[in-house]
């Protein structure tokens, strides 16, 4: 491989995932603080509430550990070894994996205030659909970490159809799916929930409003995602939005 030819790959590709993890690093940041707020003005919390929060910032610690020490070893270790670029190191797979685990944490956390605020056979149908979703979104997660630890080279999973159509394509749709039925969801059961109170309904209507954003937002991004990696395979600027969208689902 040419110094020209290498120098395109690390920008078009490397050069993604370093943006990604600078905006991560940023994100982290946030997340963070909302950590340290929530422990600050909540001490009277349940003990599982409190325990969750916990676990989710680990996670997420380990994830942006993860994340520079994956971007460190392509554009530093491997700086002047191009075999070394293709090969699918595995620090950039356990991010995914810990994203999967995280985005499913707090999509079981809402499908559970679902359950609480509803009931009957409503509550029923909508813990059972919601449920499916979460449990789809991971295991086509899961999947496509076995994808991205078996396929060993960048080259190898980018250009497989089988990874496309069997694994991130179904996993963005559910992430997609999942995320907005907990929102059409928490929007129908708290417009139900609106009483003679104006303080009351203007606190519904503060909830409807961040469940629709909290939607679309995430949305957004998988979308994005899934596009990105069918449109230009080539380039690594879906794992650069990868790096970022575990961080949003967490701003929420």
């Amino acid at each position: 491989m040419s110094s020209s030819a290498i120098e395109s790959e690390v920008v078009n590709s490397f050069g993604a995932g370093l943006i990604g993890a600078i905006v991560t690093a940023m994100l982290y940041g946030l997340t963070t603080l909302q950590t340290y707020l929530y422990f600050i003005n909540y001490p009277k919390d349940d003990t599982r509430m409190k325990v969750l929060v916990s676990v989710v910032w680990v996670l997420d610690s380990l994830h942006i550990s993860l994340v520079t020490y994956c971007v460190y070893h392509y554009l530093v270790l491997n700086f002047s070894n191009p075999a070394g670029l293709e090969i699918i190191n595995w620090s950039l797979n356990i991010t995914v994996l810990l994203n999967v685990i995280l985005a499913v944490l707090v999509q079981s956390f809402f499908t559970r205030q679902v359950y609480g605020i509803s009931s009957g056979l409503l509550r029923v149908f909508l813990t059972t659909v919601l449920s499916v979703m979460v449990i789809g979104h991971f295991c086509f997660g899961i999947e496509t970490v076995a994808f991205l630890f078996v396929s060993k080279t960048f080259d190898k999973f980018q250009t497989s159809s089988t990874v496309k159509l069997a694994a991130a394509t179904p996993f963005a749709i559910f992430a997609v799916l999942s995320d907005v039925l907990i929102a059409v969801s928490l929007c129908m059961l708290l417009h139900e929930n609106r009483g003679g109170w104006r303080s009351t309904n203007a606190l519904i209507t503060t909830l409807i409003v961040y469940a629709v954003n909290r939607c679309l937002l995430t949305s957004a991004v998988a979308i994005t995602e899934v596009i990105v990696f069918i449109l230009h395979p080539k380039s690594l600027w879906f794992l650069a939005i990868d790096f970022v969208i575990g961080k949003r689902i967490l701003c929420e």
